[in-house]
């Protein structure tokens, strides 16, 4: 009898005991819940990665836009920026009538408005210096011409990042058709002519190129 107690104790204790244990053991629902919150939380990753894609996507189609933009001017072929040691020294021809690239000697111009003819040695390094130079070219006289050039220019020449001048110019000829034409604008690799003033065409010109530095680096 006392022997069968003890067998029928034993098994109540070792009832107890895995009960015990299985009320220890988590369910599965807790153990999911810890499982999750140990794993890393990958949606910041996620989140700056379509972030960071669309910002790549941006400048892209930004960079296209640039490229594909049309520019003020005619594209005129660059023949290096050679520096020699004076004006009369010589060198290869210039490509376009005013210059746009090219050898040139180490003075510029400064910003102003020019009575006389800028040789072409100097206007080359203003222009690789960013500036843009403004001419006409009239063997019969346009004051009312010059006075209308005048007025659009002379209100950029105060500022100490101002990189215009103008003055007159002889011959100034259509890059493409070698025409004569009066009024040239010019930039390094880009020139652009007219024969009537056209004050949102000409300040364009001035707007984009204005500033823009060529020196071989």
């Amino acid at each position: 009898m006392s022997r069968r107690r003890n067998q029928r104790g034993g098994q109540g204790r070792r009832n107890q005991d895995g009960d015990g244990q299985r009320e220890r053991q988590p369910s599965s629902t807790t153990a999911a819940r810890r499982r999750a919150a140990q794993r890393p939380n990958r949606t910041p990753w996620i989140i700056g990665g379509v972030i960071g894609a669309v910002a790549v996507a941006l400048l892209v189609v930004i960079a296209v836009q640039d490229a594909t933009r049309e520019r003020p001017g005619i594209a005129v072929q660059d023949i290096g920026n050679l520096h020699i040691r004076a004006i009369d020294e010589e060198h290869r021809p210039y490509t376009s009538s005013p210059p746009t690239s090219g050898p040139h000697v180490g003075g510029i111009a400064p910003p102003s408005i020019y009575t006389e003819q800028v040789p072409n040695e100097i206007q080359v390094h203003n222009l690789e210096d960013g500036f843009v130079i403004v001419q006409y070219d009239c063997p019969d006289g346009c004051d009312a011409l010059v006075a209308q050039l005048e007025g659009i220019v002379v209100p950029r020449l105060g500022g100490a990042d101002s990189r215009v001048f103008m003055g007159p110019y002889t011959p100034i000829l259509d890059p493409e058709t070698g025409a004569s034409r009066r009024i040239a604008l010019t930039a390094w690799g880009r020139i652009d002519t007219l024969n009537d003033i056209d004050e949102e065409r000409i300040v364009a010109f001035i707007d984009t190129y204005e500033g823009i530095d060529h020196h071989i680096r």
